[in-house]
């Protein structure tokens, strides 16, 4: 059995979270032990430091701004970062903040981290049916089975055995 911490957790990544620990657990306070354990001073991931780091649209072609408006997409007091264009001219790469790439990020389950961190999201869909191999392949493997052991395939009975073999190994279940 796993005891708890009695110390918030401040990341995912277990080697921040066990140096924020360590650091509690020596008489630091949360503040400082967060504060050096994920390595980023306080103040220093707001939209006001993001948006100074985010280039000049001085090089933006005119034809994204115009691709925006006409997507609906107000692009003052907005940058247009190429590394969240789907496309060249993507309107949703206009962002005036980091909730803006979070939201795109999301959006389209990437992850990020520099600026902004985010990891991708994963999204867990089983499969409604199980895959099954086409029969034409079947029909070649059969075809490449029977001239390397005809007695494989010598009665009907084995036939539909090997087929049926042949079918569940190519699927990935035999």
């Amino acid at each position: 059995m796993i005891a708890e911490s009695p110390y918030p957790v401040i990341d995912d990544d277990p080697a921040i979270q066990d140096a924020y620990v360590a650091m509690r657990e020596n008489g630091q306070s949360h503040k400082m032990a967060e504060m050096l354990a994920t390595r980023s001073a306080p103040g220093l991931k707001t939209d006001t430091r993001f948006a100074a780091r985010l280039d000049a649209n001085a090089d933006v072609p005119a034809r994204y701004r115009r691709m925006a408006k006409a997507a609906g997409v107000v692009t003052d007091g907005k940058q247009y970062m190429r590394q969240l264009a789907a496309f060249p001219g993507d309107p949703q790469a206009w962002v005036g903040g980091s909730d803006d790439v979070k939201r795109v990020c999301k959006h389209r389950g990437w992850g990020c981290d520099g600026a902004v961190d985010m990891k991708p999201v994963v999204k867990e869909t089983p499969d409604d049916k199980p895959y099954t191999v086409a029969e034409s392949v079947v029909d070649q493997e059969m075809a490449l089975l029977s001239t390397k052991d005809y007695g494989m395939v010598s009665t009907p009975k084995k036939r539909k055995a090997l087929r049926e073999y042949t079918r569940e190994r190519l699927s990935g279940r035999g």
